[in-house]
């Protein structure tokens, strides 16, 4: 049961990270621009979105609110894309 959990919890980072990279693109900036205005490394910025490591919920949520989109969007999508890949998590 552990390790179901560890590799959608792991999955789910990768995920949330994909989402995040292709919004800000199809929101019209850099992962650069982003780190920058955000006061991060953009070596973290890079790092957080492949996730290793996991990006913190507060950056996530910061990111989306800088280039204007719901960070719901961003966790429902990375919940459904595990869902596709390893079906419904079952207790």
């Amino acid at each position: 049961m552990t390790n179901d959990i560890q590799n959608r919890a792991m999955l789910f980072s990768k995920y949330v990270g994909a989402e995040l990279k292709g919004a800000i693109a199809s929101h019209g900036y850099s992962q650069g621009k982003v780190a920058d205005a955000l006061g991060h490394a953009r070596s973290a910025m890079s790092n957080w979105l492949n996730a290793k490591p996991p990006i913190d919920v507060a950056v996530a949520n910061k990111i989306c609110d800088y280039i204007g989109m719901d960070i719901t969007v961003v966790i429902s999508r990375a919940k459904q894309r595990v869902i596709e890949d390893l079906g419904p998590y079952l207790r």
